[in-house]
């Protein structure tokens, strides 16, 4: 096998964990050509990735290969510094993905391992290493959270009928698909409307959740007297509603209240980042989304589009609209099928 064969099944490895705010890591631990230890960064506060791996490899880790798909910390925060660990478990050469922008790191943790007489290569998948870390590398070089805006629609873009029925629009595999990208997000963002319509619960239920990862729940609200006091999401834990006026009520929710006719999406985001938030997921409705995308907080874009046709209804955005000329643009990222769906991915330009 190749370097990009062994950093790929690091990467395969890095996607189980859900180490918020950390980032996703995996390792992998080669000896004459067969693999000897494997690991992977399971959740903040347990052992990192190459910690694993070299637990699993035991002796066998003096004079092997370590691949990594980030470079190794080399300070310390919950855990110490996987640097000294390498180096003390006689590691030879550590080949790594890309190199971790927390200015803790940032190159430093090669260094310290090349002084050690260990051989580093780096830059192998660099480009699909920090793609998969997105979340993670926006938080660590903005300090903001990394925003998707994910909506599922039918075919001519609406969201619910003429009646305000929304569900279910898009497939089951779709719908589990949404559950685990709740299960990666540290918050879910909808819209007063959403909550009247709707009544969700915006937890994670349609796949396995033996982590117990349960996202913030976050309203967007103009006051608080829109919202209905016995939506099942008040009944929950962790929830916020961000609104201008408070005049109302409710009870066990965290209220972030802004100055000033509309909740400022971008205003409200830097507000999330500030409580340890790393990355949200704007759930709709129409009016957010469009609020969202029109102060350009939206990092990423994923669409599930039903085979279905509504006419009439409610729109996937809302308000006043661009005019053409100055029409928000999009690169596509993939383009797939899940089930009868089509599902598109793509970023704001």
């Amino acid at each position: 096998m190749k370097d990009r064969d062994y950093m790929k099944r690091a990467i395969t490895l890095a996607k189980k964990g859900y180490p918020s705010p950390n980032p996703r890591v995996g390792a992998v631990i080669i000896k004459n050509g067969r693999i000897v230890g494997e690991g992977y960064h399971a959740k903040a506060g347990l052992p990192h990735a190459e910690i694993n791996a070299l637990k699993e490899a035991g002796e066998e880790a003096r004079g092997a290969t370590l691949y990594v798909s980030l470079e190794p910390c080399c300070h310390y925060g919950r855990t110490p510094p996987c640097t000294d660990s390498l180096i003390s478990a006689g590691i030879s050469k550590v080949v790594i993905g890309c190199v971790d922008p927390n200015p803790l790191v940032g190159g430093k943790g090669i260094e310290i391992l090349r002084d050690h007489g260990v051989e580093v290569k780096t830059g192998v998948l660099e480009e699909e290493c920090e793609k998969f870390n997105e979340i993670y590398f926006k938080h660590i070089t903005k300090g903001e959270p990394f925003v998707l805006l994910k909506m599922a629609m039918s075919l001519d873009g609406r969201i619910a009928d003429r009646y305000g029925n929304s569900r279910y629009i898009a497939s089951e595999k779709s719908l589990k698909a949404v559950h685990k990208l709740r299960k990666r997000y540290d918050a879910v963002l909808v819209g007063a409307n959403t909550v009247r319509r709707d009544d969700p619960q915006l937890d994670v239920r349609y796949v396995n959740n033996r982590e117990g990862r349960d996202p913030y729940k976050v309203v967007v609200t103009t006051r608080l007297s829109n919202l209905p006091k016995n939506a099942k999401l008040f009944k929950k834990e962790k929830v916020m509603v961000a609104c201008c006026k408070k005049d109302s009520d409710l009870e066990g929710v965290e209220i972030l209240q802004f100055p000033g006719e509309k909740v400022p999406m971008r205003g409200l985001i830097k507000t999330l980042a500030k409580k340890g938030i790393t990355s949200v997921m704007i759930e709709g409705g129409g009016e957010v989304s469009w609020r969202a995308l029109k102060e350009k907080v939206v990092d990423k874009i994923i669409f599930f589009l039903s085979p279905t046709i509504l006419g009439g209804g409610k729109s996937v955005v809302d308000g006043e609209g661009f005019p053409l000329k100055d029409c928000l643009k999009i690169s596509y990222e993939k383009v797939y099928k899940l089930d009868k769906d089509l599902v598109i991915e793509a970023v704001p330009l």
